[in-house]
């Protein structure tokens, strides 16, 4: 009889344990939105790039990183991670002195946000750069 009991008991424990991953619920939406540059605007070299915008995630956000990379040959001009403090709302600002740029080119500035779970998601914006 003590065998059974402990055998319920243990099945009992087994099936209230929570998973501390939470691998098994689904990630909520995050919601990234770039209010500058706007697309399409034209940024001198040696001038300064302010790129703006919010990071939205039930999850809560755990880091926030910027890129702004060539469209054409994928060369990384700029790239920054920030911790965001474990939030649902992360306001980011990184202001990029802009170098490097030896004839007009196209390029994405990529913002990717990884919440505390783990999850990424990314979102773009194409920009003009000229010298």
């Amino acid at each position: 009889m003590k065998k059974v009991f402990w055998i319920i008991l243990t099945g009992i424990m087994a099936s209230c344990s929570k998973d501390n991953n939470n691998s098994n619920q689904p990630d909520n939406i995050t919601v990234i939105t770039i209010n500058t540059p706007v697309s399409g605007f034209t940024y001198l070299n040696g001038g300064i790039m302010r790129i703006e915008g919010e990071i939205n995630d039930p999850d809560k956000v755990a880091t926030a990183r910027v890129q702004v990379k060539n469209k054409t040959t994928n060369t990384v001009y700029f790239d920054q991670t920030s911790q965001a403090g474990n939030i649902t709302h992360f306001f980011f600002l990184w202001d990029w002195n802009i170098s490097g740029i030896s004839s007009p080119v196209v390029a994405s500035v990529i913002i990717t946000a990884k919440d505390v779970r783990g999850f990424e998601i990314s979102r773009s914006t194409d920009v003009n750069i000229t010298l």
